[in-house]
């Protein structure tokens, strides 16, 4: 027997899988990683390109498992990161057996995984609310006021240097955009952000039919490149999972600092009674 599970059951917590999966696309067998699991869905990486509201079969299981699990499964969210592929994929059809096995797969991961780690890919309130900057029309007024909703402040930019000047004002570790050389020019945003000296993440929006097209440079160590449309509740999840990993990032930066200020002072001290006992000889 088999059981279709619901669009809207689909937002469901991710945790932390570290899962290898076959993926079968279009009759070819793609090798992936599953990266983060939920109880209706997976986020995959793979090297091939998978498209967009593309269906395919996954078999997935961890090493210590003989037989895997089977589910047919559709991609709701495709970004490119570099090299790799991200691929968001939401099940549709899955035996009951299969299904009960997924679940116990999913507590078992929850269980293993860190609470301030799954905490990172839960769609919840930031913990402080942090700015973001959009250039006009790379994103619905939906995602706007879902991130809102999440403590994301979001400011309007019409041209790349306004992007950039806004970015600068409000301290923005991220900025939306497209990767369509019509509109907004990826490449002049980030050429006048490494001018600037500014360290914000890229989120840039390409049209599907468009996403292929994409090279691996275009999609660098700090750039994502999303094929629209998607599904908008991935969205709002990736970009609140890019904003908590560049403020736990900010703070562990600032805690080295800190760590590293104190050892100097102890270093200063050590040698201050160091001197001051020579003189007392």
């Amino acid at each position: 027997m088999e059981t279709t599970l619901q669009s809207s059951q689909n937002q469901a917590l991710f945790v932390p899988a570290d899962l290898s999966v076959l993926g079968i696309v279009e009759g070819q067998r793609v090798p992936m990683h599953a990266e983060e699991i939920g109880r209706t869905g997976l986020f995959l990486i793979a090297k091939q390109f998978v498209p967009p509201r593309a269906i395919f079969e996954v078999l997935l299981k961890r090493p210590e498992e003989t037989a895997p699990i089977y589910a047919l499964v559709s991609a709701t969210f495709v970004e490119r990161r570099g090299e790799a592929y991200g691929i968001a994929a939401r099940i549709t059809t899955i035996s009951s057996r299969s299904h009960t096995r997924w679940q116990r797969l999913y507590e078992r991961c929850a269980a293993e995984s860190k609470p301030s780690h799954r905490a990172t890919f839960c769609m919840e309130r930031l913990a402080k609310e942090q700015t973001i900057v959009m250039l006009h029309g790379a994103l619905p007024k939906g995602v706007r006021h879902s991130l809102y909703y999440f403590g994301v402040h979001v400011k309007m930019a019409w041209t790349v240097d306004e992007a950039v000047a806004l970015s600068r004002r409000y301290d923005a570790k991220l900025i939306i955009g497209f990767h369509n050389e019509r509109q907004h020019s990826s490449r002049d945003l980030c050429h006048k952000l490494e001018a600037h000296g500014r360290s914000a993440a890229l989120m840039l929006v390409s049209e599907c039919e468009a996403f292929p097209s994409v090279s691996s440079q275009a999609a660098g160590d700090r750039i994502r490149v999303v094929a629209w449309p998607c599904s908008q509740a991935m969205l709002v999840t990736r970009i609140l999972a890019l904003l908590q990993n560049n403020q736990a990032s900010r703070e562990a930066t600032l805690a080295a600092r800190a760590d590293a200020s104190l050892a100097t002072i102890g270093e200063w001290f050590t040698q201050l009674a160091n001197l001051w006992a020579l003189h007392q000889v």
